[in-house]
């Protein structure tokens, strides 16, 4: 009698080299031989009565069923890996896993992580930091992600959080020097690589025009920031990033006028989990302390 099952070690040397569509690189993924990974794909072929891959030396690709295959035991993996994550993590409290940007965790997140821990004692939050788009089918251990941008990511549930507007800030000794918008064009505006930075669209909505030395830092905002901090010129910052600098003093705004960004940030999960309940718990509360901390930026505008 013919098992329900295949091999489930052939299962995962086929889905290796589904992906890599080489056998020597699925061994090594595997941390295999290519002989061992050869083997184990003909006899799964053998076992199921379909050719999986055309084979033309060490270039593979996949037949109409290796195509149709792949999809199924990707899915089957999935799940596995999804289920095995939540396994490993099962302890006597609920763990919630973010992925968010290192700037935003550094400048903005973590000195308000202990305040949300002492009302949700129960809760453990584990922060990872990357730039990098989530899949959270792969990536089965990421409850949700706070990502940065225009929010058209496909096939999960998104919702922007708050809207920002951007400022001049400096250092305080260079603040002196700067007595209307103009004299921004004699200083380096800091800014981010494009498409992120903004600062063209400050200076127009100021009806500034001229030339000004603007030289692209950084990918990261938290970089551009202690740029600013240490006197080295002016960024244009973000409401959330700057919060915490402008209440020390260690930033100011010379021109206390904002615009609004035309990017946000964006609470990220995946659409099957967006309503458990430890990931709503958090929602609600980084929606509130964001929107808190936006109000007492603005609060002594003048």
């Amino acid at each position: 009698m013919a098992r329900d099952l295949p091999s489930l070690n052939a299962i995962r040397m086929f889905e290796a080299a589904a992906r890599e569509l080489n056998f020597t690189h699925a061994a090594d993924v595997l941390n295999v031989t290519q002989g061992a990974v050869s083997r184990q794909i003909k006899l799964l072929e053998e076992e199921l009565g379909e050719a999986l891959f055309d084979r033309h030396g060490p270039r593979l690709t996949l037949t109409p069923a290796g195509q149709e295959y792949r999809l199924v035991v990707e899915d089957a993996l999935r799940i596995i890996r999804q289920g095995t994550a939540r396994l490993r993590q099962r302890d006597d409290s609920p763990k919630l896993t973010l992925s968010v940007l290192p700037s935003f965790a550094s400048r903005w997140l973590v000195p308000r992580l202990e305040a949300f821990q002492a009302q949700n004692p129960d809760l453990k939050i584990w922060l990872g930091t990357s730039y990098e788009y989530v899949d959270f089918a792969q990536q089965g251990d990421v409850d949700a992600a706070i990502r940065f941008g225009r929010g058209s990511w496909p096939d999960v549930h998104v919702e922007p959080l708050v809207v920002e507007r951007l400022s001049p800030v400096c250092a305080p000794d260079l603040a002196e020097r700067l007595s209307e918008p103009g004299d921004l064009l004699k200083f380096k505006l800091l800014s981010e690589e494009p498409p992120w930075d903004e600062w063209n669209r400050w200076l127009t909505a100021e009806a500034l025009s001229g030339s000004a030395d603007m030289p692209a830092l950084s990918s990261d905002f938290a970089v551009l920031l202690q740029a600013a901090t240490e006197g080295q010129g002016v960024a244009l910052g973000r409401d959330l990033l700057v919060a915490d600098d402008l209440r020390v003093g260690r930033l100011v705004r010379p021109y206390p006028r904002g615009i609004r960004s035309i990017y946000n940030y964006y609470f990220v999960c995946s659409l099957e989990r967006v309503d458990v309940p430890e990931i709503q718990t958090f929602l609600i509360w980084l929606r509130g302390e964001m929107q808190e901390t936006i109000r007492q930026v603005w609060a002594t505008q003048t």
